[in-house]
């Protein structure tokens, strides 16, 4: 329900903020026991700015173009269903050729890791792979993908959490390419 709802109301081309306050109301109206995590991110290839709400879910990692990893500090909203809106959002700038890593809390935590710890070896396995050199990082996003998720993930398929990854490669649009007007009301 919660991804057809996302579906729809990205079409609206909704604030990050406004679209996790609609995903609220709906996990509301579902009931006192329903609660989901979520993390929207809205990419300006212009302003070279990402938007970013969270509702209960861990920041994503940015392996920025010289190999340094962050995790960026975004207000920490409650997950959905539990709390009612405003919903707070971050504003980062992000280089050309920063890679956005996106993942659930199922890759970096276990039984037998915390999460801060998993996150830790989240930044360590992508300053890894920068560290290979360009051929790696411009080998795909999807062998990063399956690096981080052979070596976060290792065994896990029986684990009663599951994992999910989403790597993507910023690029900006270079200037002059964009136009902007301002029109009467």
């Amino acid at each position: 329900r919660l991804r057809t709802a996302v579906h729809t109301l990205t079409s609206l081309e909704l604030s990050p903020d406004e679209l996790l306050a609609q995903l609220n109301d709906l996990v509301s109206d579902l009931g006192d026991d329903f609660y989901a995590t979520c993390l929207y991110v809205l990419y300006d290839p212009v302003t070279r700015v990402c938007t970013m709400a969270r509702a209960g879910h861990a920041p994503p990692a940015l392996l920025l173009p010289d190999g340094r990893v962050r995790f960026p500090d975004l207000p920490a909203n409650p997950p959905l269903g539990a709390a009612t809106p405003p919903v707070e959002t971050g504003h980062v700038d992000v280089p050309d050729g920063t890679v956005l890593v996106l993942y659930t809390d199922g890759l970096v935590e276990s039984a037998s890791r915390d999460i801060d710890g998993g996150m830790k070896q989240l930044a360590a396995v992508l300053a890894a792979s920068h560290h290979a050199g360009p051929s790696a990082m411009a080998g795909s996003v999807d062998q990063l993908c399956d690096m981080l998720v052979s070596t976060l993930w290792p065994g896990q398929a029986a684990s009663s959490d599951d994992a999910a990854v989403l790597v993507a490669q910023t690029g900006g649009l270079p200037s002059g390419a964009a136009v902007s007007w301002e029109l009467p009301e």
